[in-house]
């Protein structure tokens, strides 16, 4: 097992994850939080120290150790370690409790692992070796090479086929080769009785002649061929015991010496469990049904319970678990302790245990020992849970635990790689979702011909080689030209076209207001009108924390592309500290800038200026209010810019339970997509910014919620049609994390068919239910939401919120602003929100299946016309503060439409923007003495305003263009 040991071990990644907004969704979500949140503590579970007690490492010496076992006696250890200095791999040695001492059982040479001791110190020791290998000594060269390059190896070069078996005295004298057939061989023990030996070996893969499709499998991963084997102790009388696709291994026999346990991977080796038999193949028992990587099990000498691992919180994070000898009963977690716990060994008394750990100083797994609490161990077994049946779900119309924990578990799998709009993976869940809607016989809605229906968006954007190009001329006529893609990069918000004009270095290009704490002017006796800018991304390295935090708003590359627009500038060239330039990740691209903008390298920077820019760049980035940071450096730039629109298209899922005689349409509603490979708003830190995001939470729970009651009212339409008195229609929408693209496009195409709604309910994050809290917003959208939630929770008993706010960042906005009451059911925010963290083993489906019957009370009741849901504009007292700015004008942004300057989907009554004339549909060109070319101008002129004070805003009305005055209200 060593190997599975260094290779999962080894690819632990922990990362410090820091919260970073890209779209305007995401502000007013994190706004959200300050009001409908709750505080986040950690899960209870059962500490260590109640079955752990004064836990030691035990061995020190060497790169890494693992996989103790026992003599009978307890008084011997036998176990792998990397201490020699000149062999890289493991080999295996003896420790005596009673001296302390250890020996060496290997002789050195190859690869050793997965040693055992036959009885104590008058039997035979075991272990697989390499060291007969004629290559061992060169395959010890390549791995130093390896490691001292950092290179990771091969995963399928652990199974080496020259890996056999050996018996050896108990000090290693005399070892003895006893299997020797061509393959992997290892993973032996004795039998209590020493008479005969359990192993693994992928033999049977080279002894027979493989298909195609079986050889490709085999130079991918040799472990698939893995069975289990059992031979005398002599190495005779070899038999194979099981024939199943995929990996069996790490056998033990039983403390009786009647059973085998063994971990049993899944075809694909993403989860393994753990597994029972006779020794003769009968009584074949399925232990676990733990959907993790469960492994290295092994039996308490009471023969009670079982000890193994699982990776079960997390792919990197293994932690130990006991479960009972028939798989009755759910696992009971023993460590929780972050990173690698794995391989338990019971002492023979069964009063202590080894295992092997991460939780060393240096974080190289090492072996441990601790004494182990066996009363502890049966009485929280007792308590355990009974194990969950898995067997495959059956859908009923009934909402069921079971069935929502397989639909939320497969829209989160990896298998649909984070659902992106546009993507495969949102592709097989709309497969999965129709398929579900077909099943229940949902119909397509009026108008519309199927159940997938289509939309346009901006998926991409094309920059071409031939027609983006930028380089200098010098006053001496020199040609400084840079090439797009490696040294330089339209963005995605730049305009289109050939520019020429002189060059100006604007150093940071930060301009602060007059009432700024921290004052700067990168233009101070500079005139740049007309001219073409240069300015380093950020703000200068060499600031405090509160000039920083100053400074943080005039540093963003739209307040600087704002503050330059405002000064003549015609465009900015963004010099980023990035060794290489990308193409830009903002997929919506429908913001303009009303510049033309791009982004270099610093190595571009000076080839562009014809100068040594490390130079520029350390005096520039050492601010000094005493020196100029700006320069001109008297050169010509010339240039054009193309970047065009890709248009895709993608669908929403429509699916119709019509009631017999009505017209009036109820939707409840949810996003399926997510971020895919962290695309358009991850949170995630580092490298792990671009893992699959599954979304289990967003929203595979509102997703998978709403095709339960979809089932339940499909089912609840052939038992009693009367029971249907409005058309239900369950909605599943694509490009939420885009801008509400799927509904925002939906509520249009409905309007244009004539179809009007009745109500909307959305689910969105509905899968973290914690101390009973549930959220329920838009309540001021309609009269008697807030009657209507407080009639039918008296039963369901949540402990819930209720906001009347409409103006939400998710899909009832697109309802609402259409005159829709909406109301959104959301079990708050969670620091695995946009992280690849955001994974199922997190879910709470208990509050899910809550969450399910609760709706079904309301949908009821709005169904039955007891309670009259009637639109309600929600007035200006009713509005939070969602952006954090001093001020506010009321104003509603379409954050969808693609114009320039920023369109309004409504004012909020009573408002300074409902005072000053403002309309929907209006699209905002000019505020206070700055234009607005969009949202990012919008928001940051925004924070300049004073509350009181007049200020122009000129806006864009069909084809005319109003000036009015607005007063800007205080919060």
């Amino acid at each position: 097992m060593w190997f599975i040991i260094k290779v999962l071990f080894d690819s632990l990644v922990r990362n410090e994850l820091t919260l970073l907004r890209k779209d305007m969704k995401y502000i007013i979500r994190i706004a959200l939080l300050a009001l409908f949140t709750i505080s986040l503590t950690a899960k209870e579970e059962a500490k260590e120290s109640d079955f752990l007690t004064n836990p030691r490492q035990l061995i020190f010496e060497g790169a890494r150790s693992g996989e103790g076992y026992f003599s009978q006696d307890g008084r011997y250890l036998i176990f792998q370690s990397e201490r020699i200095d000149d062999n890289p791999f493991y080999q295996i040695f003896m420790l005596d409790f009673e001296t302390g001492d250890i020996n060496q059982i290997s002789n050195g040479t190859g690869k050793t692992t997965c040693s055992f001791i036959q009885k104590d110190n008058k039997g035979k020791v075991l272990y697989s070796s390499t060291h007969l290998d004629p290559k061992a000594k060169s395959k010890q060269k390549e791995e130093f090479d390896l490691r001292a390059s950092s290179t990771k190896r091969r995963y399928a070069w652990d199974y080496d086929e020259t890996m056999d078996i050996f018996s050896a005295d108990f000090d290693g004298k005399n070892p003895k080769q006893l299997t020797k057939a061509k393959g992997y061989d290892a993973e032996g023990s004795y039998s209590p009785d020493g008479k005969k030996i359990l192993f693994a070996s992928n033999r049977d893969a080279y002894s027979r002649k493989l298909n195609d499709k079986e050889q490709k499998q085999l130079e991918f991963d040799p472990s698939y061929f893995c069975e289990l084997y059992i031979m005398d102790a002599d190495g005779s009388n070899v038999k194979r015991l099981t024939d199943n696709p995929g990996y069996d291994g790490g056998p033990f026999f039983s403390p009786d010496g009647k059973k085998v346990i063994w971990r049993r991977f899944t075809p694909d080796g993403h989860q393994a469990d753990v597994y029972t038999m006779n020794l003769d193949g009968s009584d074949l028992r399925q232990i676990t049904s733990f959907e993790s990587m469960s492994w290295a099990p092994y039996f308490h000498p009471s023969g009670e319970y079982i000890a193994f691992a699982s990776n079960k919180y997390g792919y990197g994070n293994f932690e130990v678990f006991l479960v009972d000898k028939l798989g009755e009963k759910e696992p009971v977690r023993v460590t929780t302790t972050d990173g690698f716990d794995g391989l338990p060994v019971f002492h023979p008394d069964g009063d202590k245990l080894v295992w092997t750990s991460g939780r060393t100083t240096n974080g190289k797994a090492q072996l441990f020992m601790a004494n182990w609490n066996h009363k502890a161990a049966l009485e929280a077994l007792k308590n355990a849970p009974k194990r969950e049946n898995k067997k495959k779900v059956i859908n009923t119309g009934a909402i069921k635990l079971d069935e929502l924990e397989a639909k939320v578990k497969y829209l989160s799998s990896d298998e649909l790689e984070g659902r992106f709009t546009g993507s495969e993976g949102i592709r097989l869940a709309a497969d999965f979702i129709v398929s579900d809607l077909k099943q229940f016989e949902l119909k397509p809605l009026k108008g519309f011909n199927d159940l997938r229906v289509p939309f346009d968006y901006t998926s991409d954007i094309d920059i071409s080689k031939t027609d983006n190009y930028l380089y200098t001329i010098s006053t001496s006529g020199k040609e400084n030209r840079i090439e797009v893609g490696s040294d330089f990069m339209p963005l995605a918000s730049t305009d289109n076209g050939n520019f020429g004009g002189n060059l100006i270095f604007a150093g940071f290009g930060i301009k602060t207001s007059d009432d700024s704490e921290f004052k700067m002017n990168s233009y101070a006796d500079l005139d740049v009108d007309g001219k073409f800018l240069m300015v380093l991304d950020d703000m200068p390295s060499n600031l405090d924390e509160e000039q920083q935090k100053a400074l943080t708003r005039y540093s963003s590359r739209m307040y600087k592309t704002l503050t330059a627009r405002e000064l003549g500038a015609i465009g900015i060239i963004f010099i980023s500290e990035r060794a290489k330039i990308t193409k830009p990740n903002d997929v919506r691209m429908n913001i303009k800038s009303g510049m033309f903008l791009s982004e270099i390298t610093e190595a571009a920077a000076g080839k562009l200026l014809d100068t040594d820019f490390t130079k520029i760049k350390d005096k520039v980035d050492n601010y000094n209010p005493h020196e100029k940071s700006s320069f001109d450096p008297k050169i010509q730039i010339e240039g054009n810019y193309s970047v065009e629109k890709v248009r895709s298209t993608d669908n929403n899922i429509i699916g119709v339970v019509y009631a017999d005689n009505s017209d009036e349409y109820v939707v409840i509603g949810g996003h399926y997509d997510h971020l895919g490979y962290g695309e358009g708003g991850s949170l995630a830190d580092g490298d792990a910014i671009h893992n699959i995001h599954n979304g289990a939470d967003d929203n595979a729970s509102g997703t998978t919620v709403v095709m339960e009651l979809a089932e339940y009212y499909a089912q609840l339409k052939k038992d009693n049609p009367k029971a249907i008195k409005k058309n239900l229609v369950f909605a599943f929408w694509s490009g939420e994390e885009l801008g509400l693209l799927g509904s925002s496009e939906f509520v249009d195409q409905a309007e244009e068919k004539g179809l009007k709604f009745h109500s909307y309910l959305n689910y969105d994050m509905v899968g973290m239910l914690k101390d009973n809290k549930l959220s329920m917003q838009g309540a001021g959208s309609a009269e008697n939401w807030r009657k209507l939630i407080e009639k039918k929770n008296i039963i369901a008993g949540f402990n819930i919120g209720v906001s009347d706010d409409p103006y939400l960042p998710t899909d009832a906005t697109s309802f609402y602003k259409k005159g829709v009451p909406v109301i959104a059911f959301f079990t708050n925010l969670h620091d695995n929100y946009h992280r690849p963290s955001d994974d199922f083993e997190n879910l709470n489906i208990d509050g899910m299946e809550k969450i399910a019957k609760f709706s079904t009370k309301i949908i009821d009741e709005i169904l039955s016309d007891k309670t009259d849901i009637t639109y309600k504009k929600v007035e200006m007292a009713a509005q939070t503060n969602v952006r954090g700015f001093a001020v506010y004008l009321g104003t509603i942004p379409d954050y969808v439409a693609e114009v320039e300057g920023v369109k309004l989907t409504g004012v909020r009554s009573g408002g300074p923007a409902d005072e000053a004339g403002l309309q929907a549909d209006d699209i905002i060109v000019h505020l206070g003495d700055k234009s607005i070319k969009n949202i990012y101008d919008y928001t940051n002129v925004l924070a300049d305003l004073k509350a009181g004070l007049k200020y122009k805003i000129d806006v864009k009305r069909g084809d005319e263009i109003i000036s009015l005055t607005i007063i800007p209200g205080s919060k």
